[in-house]
């Protein structure tokens, strides 16, 4: 598979504790991307102020997992704060709302 590797970043100070953890939205996105068949979680963490989620999507499919994602994050309502990074070929940072 040809694939686009992207990088969820959530900023740790913006989490509340009333709305979604990384692990919560990281589910949210693998079910996601997986019943589309579009992409997979393959990661993430936390530190430096931020919590970050990993994700592969297939280079065909990029646009429509970038809309499922910003879909997936705005429903599970993720920070204003929240970007998702593209590394390669070139750096590009896309927000969330």
């Amino acid at each position: 598979m040809d694939s686009v590797f992207l990088e969820v970043i959530l900023v740790s100070k913006d989490l509340t504790a009333t709305g979604p953890d990384r692990g919560e939205i990281a589910d949210a996105l693998e079910e996601a991307l997986v019943s589309d068949g579009i992409g997979d979680v393959t990661g993430g963490g936390a530190g430096m102020g931020q919590a970050n989620i990993d994700i592969e999507v297939r280079n065909n499919d990029f646009d429509d997992a970038l809309a499922l994602i910003k879909q997936v994050l705005s429903q599970v309502g993720v920070p204003n704060s929240t970007t998702i990074v593209r590394h390669k070929p070139v750096r590009m940072v896309y927000r969330v709302y």
